[in-house]
């Protein structure tokens, strides 16, 4: 299936004749709904056949009255067990009547318990090969017939879902300068390339009292294109101070270097290689931002704590 698709099918239409054996039901509807559920498990050995985040769900349904569904759901996801839920009533209190004491007791009895963020009766099983599939099969119709009490004087209706929770975007493993700085502008920065023609082009970001330059590294040759930069800025003038404590866990993570007269300049890097979206480089920059200007409050305000310590004639202090 492609993903975002979904398929709907009767499996059973209504029938002004009653359906009085459970082997009936199963010889109508089995070789179908197992079909349809090996379609909704099966997922190709080769990771380039699926991504992570691809699932699907199937839900078989009948409505022993208008506008209340008794459903039976399975959830399958690559290289997980399948999810097999059944309608507790829980969602819909028009259902409860139909899911009582003696339909708990029964599903009970098959291995299900109540869970889940629906909090309907749910188990996990394996479906790996179409004899699984119509073991699976079996149990719906089974649960339906003996547990709901169907009988095909409603439509039995089976829908099958694909989707992913991730999302296809378009990805940089490499970007030039001019590419760089062109989302760096879309992310609301002042972006200028001041080095072109180097080994290690330089970009510098600005915004408000923010500065920032970005030297590029890991270079494709012949190409203009880089695969990782480099984000330097300063945060504390020559003068006594202490080391900020560590970035928030949504922060880059930046080192401090410190030159001879004791200006401090915190850097990080980002690479691009294995790919990244537009969204996370400007996302990166802003987080830079922010760090960069928690670095200077923390370090100015650590500072002012450090001269208060050792008094107006002892302000050279060591680095730790």
């Amino acid at each position: 299936m492609e993903l975002t698709e979904t398929t709907e099918e009767v499996l059973l239409g209504a029938d002004s004749e009653r359906i009085e054996s459970l082997d009936v039901l199963l010889d109508r509807c089995l070789a179908a709904l197992t079909s349809h559920l090996w379609q909704a498990c099966w997922w190709p050995d080769s990771l380039a056949s699926w991504t992570i985040g691809d699932y699907r769900f199937s839900i078989v349904e009948f409505e022993p009255t208008p506008g209340v569904p008794l459903y039976i759901q399975l959830w399958s996801e690559p290289e997980e067990p399948v999810l097999m839920e059944v309608a507790s009533g829980n969602r819909n209190p028009r259902a409860l009547k139909f899911v009582w004491r003696n339909q708990r007791k029964a599903l009970d009895a098959r291995g299900f318990t109540v869970g889940g963020c629906t909090a309907d009766f749910q188990k996990e099983l394996s479906v790996s090969s179409p004899d699984e599939a119509e073991v699976a099969a079996r149990e719906m119709l089974t649960i339906f017939f003996e547990v709901f009490g169907y009988r095909g004087e409603q439509r039995l209706t089976m829908k099958l879902h694909a989707a992913s929770r991730s999302e296809q975007k378009p990805v940089h493993v490499s970007l030039s300068p001019e590419d760089f700085t062109k989302i760096a502008r879309q992310a609301g920065f002042r972006a200028s390339l001041v080095v072109a023609e180097s080994s290690a082009p330089v970009v510098t970001l600005t915004r408000g009292p923010f500065k920032s330059v970005v030297i590029f590294g890991s270079p494709i040759p012949r190409h203009n294109l880089f695969g990782a930069v480099l984000l330097r800025a300063p945060v504390r003038e020559a003068s006594s101070l202490l080391f900020p404590t560590p970035a928030d866990a949504d922060e880059p993570l930046a080192r401090f270097v410190v030159d001879d007269e004791g200006r401090v300049t915190a850097e990080t890097s980002l690479r691009f290689d294995g790919g990244v979206t537009t969204e996370w480089i400007a996302k990166s920059l802003e987080r830079w931002r922010r760090a960069v200007r928690k670095y200077q409050r923390l370090m100015k305000n650590s500072t002012k704590e450090s001269i208060r310590r050792v008094g107006p004639d002892k302000r050279r202090m060591s680095v730790h």
